[in-house]
């Protein structure tokens, strides 16, 4: 978790240190230091970011998919049809290459990670950047396709193969899309599931309220301890007895996770295999969101009142500093280095203006009780 100098947020338009204050809503301006913690800075896409943020953009200027170096598999499982990539890149041997369809929507996957680059827990989400395959990828995704319909071997959605391939015949030259480099390795973290709602016409899965980690984040709920836990899927899913988390870590990551995905319409998140953890180091591990396709802008609002909003009533309140500077300083030049398209800008700032009137409502019921300790 990144830990931040003071409280307060301003924006000057600057190259520099010095220069003419001339635009305060320029994302790219270099004047965000009040908020920045230990290893942040302002980087080159005008948004914060640590030493693992500066890796992923310089990662993505040399990344080049058309380089035979790159070896090309359509991955296996889950309702996704995404290419996985395994590269020369020292740093980043391994990654996935995405298109929009009806299982991912890039421009969430690439909003959520530039979104907890704002609030400062981008360590907590999978980078997802854009990016614009040329003819090679283009070709070795048709064929991967139709080579898994033919073989009866396609273990993602026909659905999703169809669009895309439907896509790729109408631009046999690229494709756009996002790439994602891979991470530690996750492991499903479902204790946290519960079961499902409906409401005008959809059903999503929702989660347990009554689940142990979710008691911390209910503002009327007991402060997480520095007590180290073994969750279940530890257990279960890393054949883990020893591996242990400070609950306090746990439960701001979990906050974390859920108040991006409020920002997101985030509506898969508890439908199995979409909330994770990743060991740290010999003996621990935290909580990772890796996939942040399944979510819509525009979605309905009730959804998130009942996902998100529904358990989540605490927060790190130097997230919550950050989160109501991002309102402060929203403009359209400043959601479009978001990642949030043109045509949704409205919608997320006003799904941004309803999440603060949430924590508003929250603040003046249960006062402190809404900022984790410490």
């Amino acid at each position: 978790m990144n830990r931040f100098a003071a409280l307060v947020f301003t924006f000057f338009f600057s190259a520099c240190a010095t220069g003419p204050r001339t635009d305060l809503r320029h994302p790219s301006a270099a004047g965000i230091a009040e908020l920045l913690g230990p290893g942040e800075s302002l980087l080159a896409d005008g948004l914060p970011g640590n030493e693992e943020d500066r890796a992923v953009l310089e990662f993505h200027e040399r990344l080049d998919l058309e380089n035979a170096a790159n070896v090309l598999k359509l991955a296996s499982g889950g309702s996704s049809c995404y290419l996985k990539v395994k590269g020369p890149d020292a740093r980043y041997p391994a990654g996935a290459f995405l298109t929009e369809n009806e299982a991912t929507h890039t421009e969430t996957e690439v909003a959520a990670y530039q979104i907890a680059r704002w609030l400062g827990v981008s360590d907590t989400f999978g980078p997802g950047r854009p990016y614009e395959a040329g003819p090679r990828v283009a070709a070795a995704y048709a064929k991967l396709i139709r080579d898994a319909i033919a073989a009866n071997a396609l273990s993602c959605s026909r659905l999703n193969a169809d669009v895309i391939l439907k896509r790729l015949k109408q631009r046999p030259d690229g494709i756009t899309g996002i790439y994602k480099p891979f991470g530690p390795r996750p492991f499903d973290c479902d204790d946290l599931n519960g079961g499902t709602f409906s409401a005008n016409g959809g059903t999503v899965s929702t989660p347990n309220p009554n689940a142990q980690l979710h008691a911390y984040l209910k503002a009327s709920g007991p402060q997480p301890d520095e007590r180290p836990i073994n969750l279940e899927c530890i257990r279960k899913e890393m054949g883990s007895t020893k591996r242990s988390a400070r609950l306090s870590d746990l439960s701001r990551q979990l906050s974390s996770i859920y108040l991006v995905d409020a920002l997101t319409g985030q509506w898969d998140r508890f439908s199995g295999g979409n909330l994770q953890v990743v060991e740290v180091g010999a003996d621990s591990y935290r909580f990772v969101s890796y996939d942040n396709g399944g979510a819509d802008i525009t979605g309905e609002w009730i959804f998130t009142e009942k996902l998100q909003l529904g358990v989540l009533e605490r927060f790190d309140p130097k997230v919550l500093v950050r989160l109501e500077a991002l309102q402060r300083e929203l403009s359209p030049t400043l959601m479009t280095s978001l990642g949030v398209r043109a045509e949704h800008q409205a919608a997320f700032a006003k799904r941004l203006d309803a999440v603060l009137k949430h924590i508003a409502s929250l603040r003046k019921r249960y006062g402190r009780g809404i900022s984790f300790a410490g």
